[in-house]
């Protein structure tokens, strides 16, 4: 397999069958035929899988295809032949290169970070192409020309907790004595004399009080998020404003623009580039969003 399984699709919907353009090669595996289709339709076009690793999950001789919410997201692929570039790469599984990608020591690739690769009635944004042109992984996102973000009320009403490995907003400013009812004892505490704050710390990370409440938290994944929305979705966060990007960091800040969803404004919001880990610091609540 090419790369762990990444991106989670935000919309359900069934996209019709776009037919190869003229010039461009016939495709070893057509996957627009099968992107964000629902797992019985897309036995139909592949066939039986040959082993299954997880219920998302359908192993292939050629690679694999994950499932979120019973529709298909992603797929590695490992070409027959090696391809000779980058449009060849996306041509063999029925896609147009209408971007530049960007280049990393092993690979090519676009994701929600640098900008999708947005063709034949897709949006992708994470989509890699090993630098020896051996195979191709792509993630469905949605349909081309819809928005992955909402206003913030509309994130409140309709988030979903599939995803959320901690839903920190469910605590955040709340008394230290009902967090530590949901996360449990901490593995030690750090609270030097006469000061208002404290630290508990977790395997996870840390929870951090200020006046006996929950003011922050650092959080370490359980499993690395496939894009920014991914990363804030599985602390109980959404999308709803662009970062910041810096060389080791994607942020929101007070100062560059808050991150306001789910009911707060957060203060800070730092994601890790590797997308492994993330702080955030709740400034306030927020009672129309609630």
């Amino acid at each position: 397999m090419l790369f762990n399984r990444a991106i989670r699709a935000l919309w359900l919907l069934v996209v019709p069958f776009s037919p190869v353009a003229k010039g461009q090669q016939q495709p070893e595996l057509d996957i627009t035929k099968v992107g964000l289709r629902p797992r019985s339709e897309v036995i139909k076009v592949l066939g039986p899988p040959s082993s299954v690793a997880a219920e998302d999950q359908d192993g292939y001789a050629w690679g694999f295809v994950g499932y979120t919410n019973g529709r298909l997201d992603q797929i590695d692929y490992q070409f027959k032949a090696r391809a000779t570039s980058v449009g060849q790469a996306l041509e063999k599984v029925g896609l147009t290169q209408t971007s530049t990608p960007h280049q990393g020591p092993l690979s090519y690739y676009w994701n929600s970070s640098t900008g999708p690769l947005v063709c034949c009635g897709f949006e992708m944004d994470n989509v890699v192409i090993p630098s020896d042109f051996s195979g191709i992984s792509v993630g469905f996102k949605q349909l081309a020309g819809a928005s992955n973000l909402m206003s913030p009320t509309k994130v409140h009403k309709e988030r979903s907790a599939g995803e959320i490995e901690i839903d920190f907003t469910k605590m955040a400013l709340q008394t230290r004595a009902r967090v530590t009812q949901t996360l449990g004892p901490p593995k030690r505490e750090q609270k030097p004399e006469g000061a208002v704050f404290r630290y508990s710390f977790y395997q996870w990370g840390f929870a951090y009080y200020e006046q006996g409440r929950l003011k922050a938290f650092e959080y370490k994944y359980k499993r690395t998020p496939s894009n920014i929305n991914d990363a804030l979705e599985k602390v109980g966060l959404k999308q709803t404003s662009q970062p910041r990007e810096d060389l080791f960091i994607i942020s929101w800040s007070v100062k560059s623009g808050p991150l306001v969803c789910c009911g707060f404004e957060m203060e800070s919001v730092v994601l890790m580039r590797d997308l492994s880990k993330i702080t955030v610091r709740f400034n306030r609540k927020i009672d129309s969003l609630k």
